[in-house]
């Protein structure tokens, strides 16, 4: 609440001076300079580059190695994927999805969505379209039905507003910098997608026969130990995969061909800089495994979004860490307001 305070003041308070030639508005003039340029970075060795013609050559160098390279590909068809796949359509299923869309499914999904949930770019939420439907109803469904015939939409209808938001508050290498590209594509999903979740779930089921194939036939896999009983070797929760092996040089390097093999099928591959390998303590061999996968060690509790993950209630102790960033934030909100 105090936050939301502090905001609303610092909107009025440029509101009434922004636009002046005055003390704030070149301090906000200065303020943007300095967090849009990047004084120093450090480089894959380790070395802080402190001239501006080495952090520019520092950027261009990572993204050509992380945008030009080669990457090997299969080329899938039907007849090989079926193996993989436990669960598919029927004829008559499949014919069904590419129907058209008819007036009543599109009014269905409008009547779905919340009346005051976020408007569109042209300022009307869905309570205008509801309370409208009879007027406007024949319109909106020609307009949406065109679009599923076409594969065309106004871009008035599509404006989108970009956000960038930093993971790393103060990023230090070029690999800590927000990946947004802001170019126009001609396929894939934007963050958000509603579809996201469903293809997601298709993928990630193709990862996990592979795992079962692979451990299947060998007696080079071990179970973690707590999920031997179950079978369990991989978890998928929204965009986050867990899996867990016993700590044993075999049983890593089997995840390790999998995970190669399904980068070959779906072009999807891991981040080693988002990605983190978690060791007990009577591991031997340590360095050998991190080698083996490239990943950093990474500790116990896993945080998901800033919250340990863990199997008892959470104590004050382990929200600590959020509790002091609110303050933080709180302290620098007070600082721009009245500096």
């Amino acid at each position: 609440m105090e936050d939301s305070v502090l905001r609303q003041r610092a909107k009025l308070r440029w509101l009434k001076y922004g636009d002046r030639c005055s003390t704030v508005f070149f301090r906000q003039i200065n303020r943007t300079r300095v967090k849009l340029r990047v004084f120093q970075i450090t480089n894959a060795a380790g070395d802080t580059i402190t001239e501006a013609d080495q952090v520019a050559a520092e950027f261009i160098s990572y993204y050509e190695a992380l945008l030009g390279g080669a990457r090997s590909q299969r080329s899938l068809f039907l007849d090989f994927l079926q193996p993989y796949l436990k669960h598919t359509l029927t004829l008559e299923e499949a014919t069904a999805l590419t129907l058209p869309i008819s007036p009543s499914e599109i009014k269905e999904a409008f009547f779905d969505i919340s009346e005051d949930s976020a408007p569109g770019p042209d300022g009307f939420t869905s309570a205008f379209f509801k309370a409208a439907w009879d007027e406007i109803g024949a319109d909106v469904c020609a307009a949406i039905s065109e679009f599923f015939v076409s594969g065309r939409i106004l871009k008035q209808i599509n404006a989108t507003l970009l956000v960038l938001i930093p993971k790393v508050q103060l990023p230090t290498r070029v690999s800590e910098f927000p990946p947004n590209c802001l170019l126009q594509c001609s396929r894939g999903l934007r963050q958000g997608d509603p579809i996201s979740p469903y293809l997601f779930v298709l993928v990630m089921e193709i990862l996990h026969v592979l795992l079962r194939l692979r451990i299947q036939p060998e007696g080079a896999f071990h179970y973690h130990w707590k999920c031997s009983v179950l079978g369990i070797i991989n978890l998928c929760f929204a965009d986050d995969v867990l899996i867990f092996c016993a700590g044993d040089i075999s049983s890593v390097r089997l995840i390790t061909e999998v995970l190669e093999e399904f980068a070959r099928l779906s072009g999807l591959r891991i981040n080693p800089s988002k990605s983190t390998i978690i060791l007990s303590k009577s591991v031997q061999r340590i360095d050998r495994i991190l080698n083996l996968v490239g990943f950093q060690e990474g500790n116990l509790p896993i945080k998901y979004l800033g919250v340990p993950l863990t199997a008892s209630r959470l104590t004050v102790a382990d929200c600590r860490p959020i509790l002091e960033k609110v303050s933080a934030r709180l302290a620098g909100w007070r600082t721009l307001i009245f500096p």
